[in-house]
Parts: C-alpha cells; structure tokens; sequence
C-alpha cells in the first residue's frame, strides 16, 4: 500500500468509518469494502506506474477499468466475485466524486461481468415426505390441510 498516496489512504478510510455509521454497515462488510478498494489502488499504481493518488483516479478509462477486471480474471476469480469487487469500488468512487468534485464517469460506467444465476435444486425425498406430513397438521380444517397437500404434491 506504499504506493498509495497518504490522502487517499485517509479517503478510503473516512469512507469506511461513514458506511459504518451512516449505513450500518458489519465488520465483514467493511473489511471486504477495504480490501476490494485497496486491491484496486494498488492496481492503479501498477498500472500507472506512478503514486495511486486523486488525480490518477480523475485519469482513469473505461479502459483502465477492463485492465483491472482482466487482471483479476487471470487470479482466476469468478464472475460474481469480480462483480462484488466492482461494486465495491464504485462505492468508492461515487462518494469520493461527490466529496472532491469530479466525475467518475468510467469507473460508474464499467459493466460487472455476467454470471449466471444458479438454478434451484429439488428437495430430497425425504425432506418432501415429511414437509407434506407436516402440512396436515398445519390448519384445523381437514379440508384446508388436503388441500395444501394436493398443491405441494403437485408442485
């Protein structure tokens, strides 16, 4: 993180302390928004060549952006893992715009990479047998209990 200017280790740090108080945010959260903030200067710094610093941030292209994905695309992360990294980011970036005055516009505008949402997977039979051994007991009504049955069964 030597390659990070001082300020900018205070901004992403006063950014922690107000998702803290103002969202509520846990401990977890925070520690993952700080590492994905601070994984990313570290790459704008490499990638410069120079200090991560706020007018490095205000160069920044959609290019850029892409460069950062595809290096953690070749650590081998997961679409979904590099969408939460991005998210994290432009956090970042959104109240630090607000706070010094410019616009964000690449880093805002960088797509997450596409995941596919996982399919959900059938109850075990067992597990079926007992939830629609359960639902006759559920109503007082034998009628409403068969027909709970019926429904679940069918579904």
């Amino acid at each position: 993180m030597s390659s990070v200017s001082p300020a900018l280790r205070d901004a992403v740090q006063t950014w922690l302390n107000t998702r803290r108080a103002l969202k509520g945010a846990s401990d977890n959260t925070l520690t993952a928004y700080a590492h994905d903030v601070h994984g990313f200067l570290g790459f704008v710094a490499q990638h410069t060549g120079g200090e991560a610093g706020l007018i490095a941030l205000k160069s920044l292209t959609i290019t850029d952006m892409r460069a950062w994905m595809a290096s953690l695309r070749r650590e081998e992360l997961t679409s979904r893992s590099i969408a939460r990294k991005l998210s994290s980011v432009k956090s970042f970036f959104r109240w630090l715009g607000e706070r010094e005055g410019f616009e964000a516009t690449a880093v805002l505008n960088a797509r997450a990479p596409k995941f596919q949402a996982k399919l959900p997977r059938p109850l075990p039979v067992e597990a079926t047998r007992d939830l629609i051994s359960a639902l006759e007991l559920q109503s007082s009504e034998p009628w409403v209990g068969a027909r709970d049955v019926a429904v679940v069964t069918l579904l």
